[in-house]
This record gives structure tokens, sequence and C-alpha cells, in this order.
């Protein structure tokens, strides 16, 4: 589990990286859209932790086995 300090600039790191990979309306449509639909689950950016902490997940279960 991660800090709550960490969990919110991870969180904002991905919605700035999401907001600057379309460059079709200005900068501040794109947070604004990006921020509401990550209040309703639905952003890049929100599927984007979801995978982030399965990954980890995964990989805490299986730190403890040596393979070699």
């Amino acid at each position: 589990m991660l800090l709550k300090n960490l969990r919110v600039s991870y969180s904002l790191k991905f919605i700035l990286h999401y907001c600057n990979v379309s460059k079709k309306d200005s900068f501040y449509e794109r947070f604004n859209n990006e921020v509401i639909n990550s209040s309703k689950k639905e952003s890049q950016s929100f599927n984007h932790n979801i995978n982030l902490y399965k990954e980890t997940f995964v990989k805490k279960k299986f730190a403890n086995y040596r393979w070699f």
C-alpha cells in the first residue's frame, strides 16, 4: 500500500500525462474532462492506476519465492 502523499502525486502525474497525450482541445478542457472522468472512474488515468495496483499485488504475492 502506498502512502497517501505518493498516491496523490502518482494520480496527478497520470492525469497530467493523459491530458498531454491528446492535443485536440486546449489543455484546460482536456484537464477538466480528465478530472471529471476520473471522478466517474472512466478515465485513462484511473484505468492505469487500477492496472498498476493489480501488477504490484501480483509482484508482492510472488516476492518471497526463489527461482534460482
